[in-house]
């Protein structure tokens, strides 16, 4: 990382970095500062330090809900029509 990212890191947070046992770069902010300063909640820090300190992924998953009651063969075919009746109502796709 170049030296002016790094100097408005840490003016954006307010501290300085530090290494922790595997190498890596860690902030010494508190908590609720961290969430002050991103406009989330102190848990949701909680959890993206845990998240990242087990190297995992920071991106969100996949939503919980209902599974699709159309299989890929149906939502291929579904695309198909589509693309051959892009003006077809759903009466007529039926």
């Amino acid at each position: 990382m170049d030296d002016d990212a790094s100097s408005s890191d840490e003016s954006i947070l307010g501290g300085s970095q530090g290494k922790d046992s595997r190498g890596r770069k860690r902030w010494d902010v508190p908590n609720a500062q961290a969430a002050r300063t991103f406009g989330v909640g102190a848990t949701s820090v909680k959890r993206y330090v845990n998240l990242a300190e087990q190297g995992r992924s920071l991106e969100p998953g996949k939503a919980p809900g209902k599974q699709s009651k159309l299989g890929e063969s149906g939502m291929r075919l579904l695309e198909e029509d589509l693309h051959e009746r892009p003006t077809a109502t759903y009466e007529n796709r039926a």
